[in-house]
């Protein structure tokens, strides 16, 4: 047995596939969630500043008003706002980021090494 999460586990070496999948997701989403939030913000101050009222027109938004990293990706792939091919393909990262730990699967290396370099760990 071993603690980790707060709470007793098994150790890896007993553990199937699916239970090394799930802790795998843990730890990616414990870690990185919170830097998807703060990209989110960035690229939405980022999308509102050059968005014009009719790109905006049928956007869905939360209750409180956010823009979630998919809609914001959305704006920009369909070309409603337009930020450089730098940023879009950042923006697109953080994303496809935020969908894979929504989806409670792992991220893959090629993914975590994209967003581990764009925030310089």
């Amino acid at each position: 047995m071993d603690r980790w999460g707060y709470s007793i586990r098994q150790a890896p070496h007993v553990l199937d596939e699916a239970d090394v999948t799930q802790r795998l997701w843990i730890a990616h989403n414990r870690i990185l969630i919170p830097h998807v939030e703060e990209e989110r913000a960035v690229f939405e101050r980022l999308v509102m500043e050059k968005a014009s009222t009719a790109a905006l027109e049928g956007l869905i938004r939360r209750d409180d008003d956010v823009i979630e990293i998919g809609s914001l990706a959305w704006l920009v792939d369909t070309g409603r706002v337009r930020i450089g091919r730098e940023r879009r393909v950042r923006l697109q990262a953080f994303r496809d980021l935020r969908n894979d730990l929504a989806h409670r699967r792992p991220v893959s290396d090629r993914l975590l090494r994209h967003v581990t370099a764009y925030l310089g760990f």
